[in-house]
């Protein structure tokens, strides 16, 4: 493992590769190869990589549903920790289903994903429950590399 060191390699007309571990996600990385003979040394141009973003690795935490009335829920989560987020959340994706006659029904809500414009805790209610049925919700969170 090298990040700001060098390595010498020593060998005649050989192609080399160099795999580097422990790497950040979304993390700049600049290098250049230095090559020397007989006849002294040059460098290469150096060159940049970006690795690549990461989804959240944690779903919200504290999800909690609340029945409201017969019909309706109230959602609330908070963030996934921090170690998790992965960069910042800028939406969640919320699932309800609903059990009838031994067969799960998605409820859905046009207002999701649910695009977030505040870091922080989320509440919302939701409507259009059949009375007397049982439900299963879920939610994910999303960053701009993927839902997790």
């Amino acid at each position: 493992d090298m990040v700001n060191g060098t390595m010498e390699l020593n060998n005649i007309d050989e192609s080399y590769s160099v795999v580097l571990t422990n790497l950040t996600h979304n993390t700049v990385y600049y290098y250049q190869v230095r090559s020397t003979n007989t006849e002294g040394s040059t460098n290469s141009d150096v060159v940049m990589f970006q690795t690549p973003k990461k989804p959240p690795t944690a779903p919200p935490e504290n999800f909690i549903i609340t029945v409201i009335n017969s019909t309706a829920l109230e959602l609330q989560w908070d963030l996934p920790p921090e170690e998790h987020r992965n960069g910042i959340i800028i939406a969640y994706t919320l699932s309800c289903e609903e059990m009838i006659s031994d067969e799960y029904l998605l409820v859905s809500s046009p207002d999701f994903p649910l695009i977030v414009t505040e870091n922080g805790p989320v509440s919302l209610i939701l409507n259009g429950f059949r009375p007397g049925t049982a439900f299963n919700c879920a939610v994910s969170a999303s960053n701009l590399a993927a839902t997790g």
